[in-house]
C-alpha cells in the first residue's frame, strides 16, 4: 500500500475507533437519563393503578413499584459513580430486565395472556430502545428479552388463556420490537454519518 493511501486507511480508522468511544460515553449517559425516567414513571403510574386495577390486587402492585422503583435508583448511583466503558450497554438490558419483570407479573397477576396490561411492555421497548444510541443488534436482542420475560412468566404462572389473545399480543409487542429496531438503526446510521463529517 503506498505512503497517501496507507496514511489514509490509518486516519479512517482512527475516526471510526473515536466514533465507537463518543458512542460508548453517548450510551452511558443516556442510561441515565433512562433510570431518571424509568423511576419516576413507574411510582407515577400507580395513579393510574389506582383507578383501574382491582382493589385486592393494588397493595401488590405498590409493592412492585416500590421495589424496581428502588433497584432503578441504585443502578442510576451506579452508573453517575463509574465511567463508560463498551460494558455501559447492560445498563440498558438491565433496566429492560428490571421493568419488563415487573409488568410481566403484573399481567400475570391480572389474568396472564388475556391481561390487556402487557401493553406497559411496549413502553419499556420505547424507553430503552428508542432513547439508547446503541446498534440495532442491541435493540432487537432486548426488544427479545421483554418478549420472552413476557411469554415465560406468563406460560408458567399464567394460567389458562385464549391463543387469539395471545396471538394478538405478541404481534403487537413483536411489531414494536421491529418498530424500535428500524428507529435505532436509522437514528445510529445518522449519529454516525454527523460524526465522521464533523471528523473531516
Amino acid at each position: 500500500m503506498s505512503g497517501p493511501a496507507w496514511r489514509t486507511a490509518e486516519a479512517s480508522q482512527a475516526v471510526r475507533s473515536a466514533f465507537e468511544v463518543y458512542r460508548i460515553e453517548l450510551t452511558h449517559r443516556a442510561s441515565a437519563s433512562v433510570a431518571i425516567l424509568g423511576a419516576s414513571l413507574i411510582p407515577l403510574f400507580l395513579v393510574l393503578d389506582a383507578f383501574v386495577m382491582p382493589g385486592e390486587l393494588l397493595g401488590r402492585f405498590v409493592v412492585y413499584r416500590g421495589v424496581v422503583t428502588g433497584i432503578i435508583v441504585l443502578q442510576w448511583l451506579v452508573i453517575r459513580r463509574t465511567r463508560p466503558t463498551r460494558w455501559s450497554i447492560l445498563h440498558g438490558y438491565f433496566l429492560t430486565f428490571a421493568a419488563g419483570s415487573m409488568i410481566s407479573w403484573m399481567t400475570v397477576d391480572l389474568g396472564g395472556f388475556d391481561s390487556r396490561y402487557y401493553a406497559g411492555l411496549m413502553l419499556v421497548v420505547v424507553a430503552v430502545n428508542l432513547l439508547l444510541p446503541w446498534r440495532p443488534v442491541h435493540s432487537a436482542a432486548n426488544g427479545f428479552i421483554t418478549v420472552a420475560l413476557y411469554l415465560m412468566l406468563g406460560s408458567a404462572f399464567g394460567g389458562p388463556f385464549a391463543t387469539a389473545n395471545l396471538a394478538g399480543n405478541l404481534f403487537f409487542l413483536c411489531s414494536m420490537v421491529v418498530v424500535a429496531v428500524a428507529s435505532t438503526s436509522l437514528r445510529h446510521d445518522l449519529l454516525e454519518r454527523e460524526f465522521m463529517l464533523r471528523a473531516e
